[in-house]
Formats: C-alpha cells, structure tokens, sequence
C-alpha cells in the first residue's frame, strides 16, 4: 500500500518537472524567435559604419563619455588626413596652392581625381572648433569620423518587442573572405552602396571604379551558398551628393552603355536595375531603399521601414 503511494508520488513529482521542463523549452524557444540578426555588407566608405552609428543614437541612447574622450584624436587625425589627400591632388593637378585648390575640390567635372568624401567638409567647415584644446566632439562629429571598419563588429539593441543584432563587417578587400561562412544564419542583409562615387577610385587601386568594385562584390555576395536565399535591402547612400554630381558628370564614366544623359531620375533607375540584374535567385526578395545615412531624422525613418520590412518577410 505504501509502496504504490510511493510510486504514484514519484510519477507526479516526474510529470510536474515534465511540464516544467517543457515550459521552460517553450520560453526559450520564444525568447530565441525574438532574436533577429541583420548582416550588413558593402565595399569600404560605403557608410556601413554611420549605419551603425545611427542605430547606437536613435536606439541606444547615443555616445557616451568614453566615446567622446576617445574620439577627438581620430577626429584631427582625419583632418589631417584631408589635408595630405587635398594637397597631393592639386599637385597632381598642378594647381598653385592655395588659390585654386577650393575651387577645384568643388568641381565635379575633377572629382574623381580627389579621395574626398562628405566627412571632408563638415571638418574643414569647423577646422577651428576642431583644433582647440578643449574641443569636445558632437554626435554629428563622430558621425562624420572616418574609422575603417576591421573584423567584425556589433550592435544590439531591443525594438518592436525583438532583439536585433546588427553585424557590420569589414569592406575593404583585405577584409573580405575572412567572415563569410561565419554567417550563414543571419536572418537578413542589408547591402549599402555609395551611390555618389560611380567617378571615383578605390584607395587600395586607383585605376578600380568605386561603384564598379561595390557591383561585382554585391554580386558576390547575394550569388554566394551561404547567402544566395537570404532576403536583402540594397541601400542606396549618399543621395544629395548623387543628386548634386549627377548635373555635373554623366554616369557613362562607370557604365559606358548608359545614354541617359546627366537626369537624375535615368541615372537611379539605370544604377538600380544595374544592381537588380546581377542577383541569379528570383524566388528571393531584393528591396531598394535610398537614403543619407548622416542625416539622423532621415535614417529614424529608414530604420522603421527596414524594420518592418524585415518583421513582414519573416512571418
């Protein structure tokens, strides 16, 4: 008799740690499905890392102190930076310094011949604030800080009721084929593309059109077994200074079989289905989305439709 208490006791004890077993199972595996993981992948000066540093403002609070104490030497390293950069293209151009060298950094028709960037002209435009003793850096200052991306780098943060993973990986050609099959379980890419630089060469070979490299690595990237069925956003960055060089310098400077002249509205769509037409898989969805990635306003907005666009492919 007390034995077959015994046992019914036992078998109790047994299904009660069941259920609790199977509730906690069921915990983890809705925690787990909360967890959403984005790659983002592009060539070197694409804007990736002002992605980044957007998120970390609009979702994470923002730059803390040890940022901004750490920040102001890489800052005034960058400044001087353009300066060799501006100085070694005037005198490629034979300029005679200083008179002439604004006026040829802004002529688009002679772009290409520089290694600028947009980071250049907030510096220069606060190249005093810069320089004082006790400069403290804004977020604007840090968004506009030039840090090449190295290995691999993270951002989490929580939106929407998920946990978003952010994975921002090197774009230089040195860094690529170091990380690929790491990542065969992202849940979604994003890919950026510096849509002003379709005149512009590469730091690591001069004679390599930016736009040209960020094609062919896009291609290899969205036609590659660990990624080929991943669902992507093709961000098109940097689209006030494509806007403002498009007027000035025709897009068959990358694409000798564009016609469509110096129109804004031709020179996107070509870019685009350019892009659009490299992916082999059909059954899987590209988006295009187009933004300035330094404009922090714009890039909120950007966030939530990415946001929402990814939520929608996975349910």
């Amino acid at each position: 008799m007390g034995s077959s208490k015994s046992k019914n006791k036992a078998k109790k004890l047994q299904k009660n740690q069941s259920v609790q077993i199977d509730k906690q199972l069921s915990k983890e595996k809705e925690k787990l499905s909360l967890d959403l993981s984005i790659l983002l992948l592009g060539t070197g000066e694409s804007g990736k890392t002002t992605f980044i540093k957007q998120a970390s403002i609009l979702y994470k609070g923002g730059f803390n102190e040890l940022d901004k104490q750490l920040y102001p030497k890489t800052i005034r390293r960058n400044a001087i930076t353009y300066m060799k950069e501006l100085i070694s293209a005037a005198q490629i151009l034979e300029l005679d310094l200083p008179e002439e060298i604004e006026q040829a950094f802004f002529q688009f028709r002679r772009f290409n011949l520089f290694q600028n960037s947009d980071q250049q002209s907030h510096i220069f435009d606060d190249i005093e604030r810069v320089s004082q003793d006790d400069y403290e850096p804004t977020d604007k200052d840090i968004l506009f800080c030039r840090i090449p991306t190295t290995g691999i780098n993270f951002l989490t943060f929580e939106h929407k009721s998920r946990n978003w993973k952010v994975i921002d990986v090197g774009g230089q050609r040195s860094e690529r084929r170091k990380w690929i099959h790491t990542f065969d379980n992202v849940n979604f890419l994003i890919y950026v593309v510096a849509i002003n630089e379709f005149d512009q060469a590469l730091f690591e070979e001069h004679t390599q059109n930016r736009m040209q490299e960020s094609l062919e690595f896009f291609s290899e990237m969205v036609n590659n077994q660990y990624f080929k069925d991943k669902n992507c956003i093709l961000l098109f960055n940097k689209m006030d200074l494509f806007k403002a060089k498009i007027q000035k310098v025709d897009l068959n400077v990358c694409f000798p079989e564009y016609n469509g002249g110096k129109n804004y509205e031709n020179a996107l769509s070509f870019i685009q289905k350019t892009f659009l037409s490299v992916a082999q898989n059909s059954n899987r969805t590209i988006t295009p989305l187009y933004v300035c990635a330094t404009e922090t306003k714009e890039m909120q907005d950007l966030f939530e439709q990415v946001f929402d666009i990814i939520l929608k492919h996975l349910n």
